[in-house]
């Protein structure tokens, strides 16, 4: 039964590792990939280990593994989007009537947001308005004129 146990929690720890470490090549510095890839490596060895040791039928490996690739990729993938994920402002360009651009640049000091003016014509002023969450996204949809 230890036997299982540890393979399980090797198998599910290996997968999680090699996501993050795919994950890592691509998006994270070279000494962030490298030494993510060499955790996870070292602890490939053990789990090869342990897929050549007796004890325990080809079958259930085979099962532990599947479910341990389905549950350590999610559970890798969200890791990551909390660890590595850099924040993102969306920019959201909006166009006002000139008589309506006044009130409009004073709820969005008001509200605390970032904006500049992106272009003008006789009757429509733009704005380069800068939205950090989606909650800040549905009060500018409410504050437009």
């Amino acid at each position: 039964m230890n036997m299982i146990l540890l393979f399980t929690v090797l198998t599910i720890l290996n997968t999680i590792l090699q996501t993050i470490k795919s994950l890592c090549t691509v998006r994270c510095p070279s000494i962030v990939s490298a030494s993510v890839n060499a955790i996870t490596y070292s602890v490939y060895t053990f789990v090869i280990f342990f897929t050549t040791a007796d004890g325990m039928p080809l079958w259930m490996k085979a099962a532990i593994t599947a479910v341990a690739n389905f549950f350590g990729v999610y559970v890798a993938n969200f890791l990551f989007d909390k660890i590595f994920t850099k924040i993102v402002r969306w920019k959201v360009e909006v166009s006002v009537p000139n008589d309506s651009a006044i009130d409009f640049q004073c709820q969005l000091r008001e509200n605390g947001y970032e904006f500049y003016v992106c272009g003008y014509s006789s009757t429509w002023k733009a704005y380069a308005v800068f939205c950090a969450t989606k909650a800040q996204s549905e009060l500018l949809k409410k504050i437009m004129p």
